[in-house]
C-alpha cells in the first residue's frame, strides 16, 4: 500500500507557521529574477538565540522520502561556505532541530557522514573475496 506524503507546499507552510514566532523566516518564490536551486526558506535567528544569535539560515524543504537535487545541494554548500546555517527539512521537527534547538545536523555534517559511509562501503567491498 502506497503511503501518502504531503505536498512540499504543505510542509513549507507548516514550517513557516511554527517558526515565524521565533525568527524572521521567508519563502523564496521562483521567478526569472531568482537564482535557480536556491533553498525554499531563508531568514535570520533572533539576537537572543542561545547558540547562533543573528545567524542567517537557508533551508531546502522536501517531501518526506525525497532528496535535494545536485543543484540544490550545490546552493546549500555555497550558503554554508558563506557562514549560513543550512539544511534539508522534510517536516517541522527537522527545521526546529536545525535552527531552534541546535540539535540538527548541518548539511556539512551530513555530507561528511555520507562520505565516511561511502569509504566504509568501498573498503568492505575491497575485502570481499
Amino acid at each position: 500500500m502506497k503511503q501518502h506524503t504531503p505536498p512540499e507546499s504543505v510542509v513549507v507552510a507548516k514550517i513557516m507557521k511554527k517558526l515565524k514566532p521565533h525568527c524572521i523566516i521567508r519563502k523564496r518564490h521562483g521567478s526569472g529574477f531568482g537564482v535557480r536551486g536556491d533553498p525554499d526558506l531563508y531568514g535570520c535567528l533572533p539576537l537572543d538565540h542561545p547558540e547562533w544569535p543573528g545567524r542567517h539560515f537557508e533551508i531546502e524543504v522536501k517531501r518526506p522520502g525525497h532528496r535535494p537535487t545536485e543543484l540544490q545541494v550545490t546552493r546549500l554548500r555555497e550558503w554554508a561556505h558563506a557562514g549560513a546555517l543550512t539544511g534539508v527539512a522534510t517536516c517541522v521537527e527537522d527545521a526546529q532541530r536545525l535552527l531552534k534547538l541546535g540539535m540538527g545536523k548541518t548539511l556539512m555534517e551530513i555530507f561528511a557522514e555520507e562520505e565516511e559511509k561511502k569509504g566504509e562501503q568501498a573498503m568492505g567491498r575491497g575485502l570481499q573475496l
